[in-house]
Order: structure tokens, then C-alpha cells, then sequence
């Protein structure tokens, strides 16, 4: 046999219990190298992989952890989520949340951090896109995004862009 297969290693129709041991350990332990090198890159594109929270800058963290505690006392908020990424080459927290509006959200709203000219120290800017969809003659509502907002400028210091789409 050619190419990467492994050829069966034994000869003849009789094979002891201690050369099939050998040879299914070795297929195993080749099926696991494989597997875990896949897992590997896959986990290494994942952005914020490896990062953590102790990776951002202090006052970053902080702002973020503060955002966090307002959504999770806000009415109307599920799943409020503060994150790490890597993207744009820095460690930064980033927040995800769902609010009970009329608007029809697609998915999540997510909230990231504009990298600042000091990424230690700031001033922080959190924007997000909003995931919405308008029906004909619907208007946009986001009521609790609007409530939330005022809440992290005033209790987090942060500044927030939202656009809508």
C-alpha cells in the first residue's frame, strides 16, 4: 500500500491478542494526534482564543465589568455576556446582550470597543450595529438599548455609537 495508509501489519490468518492490542493502540493514538492537531488550528482562527480577561488593560476590564453589572440589572435584558476578542490585535472585552424590544432582532446585540490611540488607558468608545428588521410601516424600538446606554455613560464613563441598518 501507497500515500499515508498504514499497511495491516501482520502476516498470515493468525493474529494473537497482543498484536491487535498493538496495532489498534497505534491507530488510536494516531486518530487522537489527528483530532487534537485539527482541533488545534480550529481553535487557534477562533478569534479571542487564548485571551483573557486579565490580557485587557485594567481600566478597559473595569469599564466592562461595569457595563455588565448594568445589564444584568436592567429590565428587559437576557443573556448579557461580556466577552474577550483579539481582533484588530489587542486583547478587549466586548458585550452581548438580547433586549426585549418590538423590533425584531436577528441576533444578539454586541457591543465592541474601538481601539483607542492609548489602548491602556483610553478614552473607550463601544459600538455596536444593530441586528434588526423593520416590517413595512414599523417603527424601530429600542427602548432598553436606549436605557442601557444613558446607564453606561453615567455609571461607566464609557462613550457608545449605535447605527442602525
Amino acid at each position: 500500500m501507497t500515500g499515508s495508509r498504514q499497511k495491516w501489519p501482520f502476516n498470515g490468518d493468525s493474529l494473537s491478542p497482543t498484536q491487535i492490542a498493538s496495532w489498534r493502540g497505534n491507530m488510536s493514538a494516531r486518530l487522537v494526534e489527528t483530532l487534537l492537531s485539527g482541533a488545534f488550528f480550529i481553535a487557534m482562527a477562533t478569534p479571542g482564543f487564548g485571551a483573557s480577561k486579565s490580557d485587557v488593560p485594567k481600566p478597559l476590564k473595569q469599564a466592562g465589568e461595569c457595563m455588565l453589572r448594568v445589564l444584568n440589572a436592567e429590565s428587559g435584558v437576557k443573556y448579557a455576556h461580556l466577552g474577550v476578542s483579539t481582533d484588530d490585535g489587542w486583547a478587549h472585552v466586548f458585550l452581548e446582550y438580547e433586549a426585549s424590544e418590538k423590533t425584531h432582532w436577528t441576533g444578539p446585540t454586541r457591543f465592541d470597543v474601538q481601539k483607542p490611540a492609548d489602548p491602556d488607558h483610553g478614552p473607550y468608545l463601544f459600538s455596536t450595529f444593530l441586528p434588526g428588521l423593520l416590517g413595512p410601516g414599523e417603527r424601530l424600538d429600542t427602548h432598553v438599548t436606549n436605557r442601557i446606554v444613558e446607564k453606561w455613560h453615567q455609571q461607566c464613563g464609557v462613550s457608545v455609537s449605535i447605527e442602525v441598518g
